[in-house]
């Protein structure tokens, strides 16, 4: 009997009466929104779907051949709910992905910062050396010249050339904290 009736309703429904076609939404909404519910675990997305479903319903009344009103609206409300999971597993997949990004942007940031803060100290401490000291070392180690073309250059033993780079090297590792 009830299949019956849903099958006159919709008859009525799709001939343009608009009474047919509360009766029917009364007659299920709260079911599906239920059976919704149970799929989303999300009450607002679950009325959601069945509204939405519901308007699509009324739009398309006209047009509609429906022979099993319930399963035909439970089939609809299911087939809504998975999009609705699909879509959802969309969105997690790139907030995922942009969070990631912003992570590896945030460290990269923090990478150039700390590398710009230690080449100041780096520069700050060879600013610091005594001059010769601060000579040879900036000619070792920037300008590439062996320890043999350094002494030579500036007139003083191989060994005074080692022992300023040494010394230079020290004092950067105190300022960097690598004692």
């Amino acid at each position: 009997m009830e299949r019956r009736d849903d099958i006159e309703l919709i008859q009525l429904m799709t001939a343009g009466n608009d009474l047919a076609f509360k009766m029917l939404y009364d007659k299920y909404y709260t079911s599906l929104c239920l059976f919704a519910n149970k799929i989303l675990t999300d009450e607002e997305a679950a009325i959601d779907v069945v509204q939405d479903m519901m308007v699509w319903l009324y739009e398309e009344r006209a047009t509609l051949e429906i022979d099993n009103v319930k399963s035909f609206l439970f089939r609809a409300v299911h087939n809504r709910c998975l999009n609705v999971l699909k879509h959802q597993k969309v969105e997690r997949m790139y907030a995922e992905k942009f969070q990631f990004s912003a992570d590896e942007a945030y460290d990269s940031i923090d990478n150039i910062i700390n590398a710009t803060e230690t080449t100041l100290k780096i520069n700050s401490a060879i600013d610091a050396l005594p001059d010769q000291c601060k000579l040879i070392f900036k000619r070792s180690r920037f300008d590439g010249d062996s320890n043999d073309e350094i002494a030579t250059q500036l007139g003083i033993s191989k060994r005074t050339v080692e022992t300023q780079i040494s010394k230079a090297l020290r004092r950067l590792r105190e300022v960097l904290g690598k004692n």
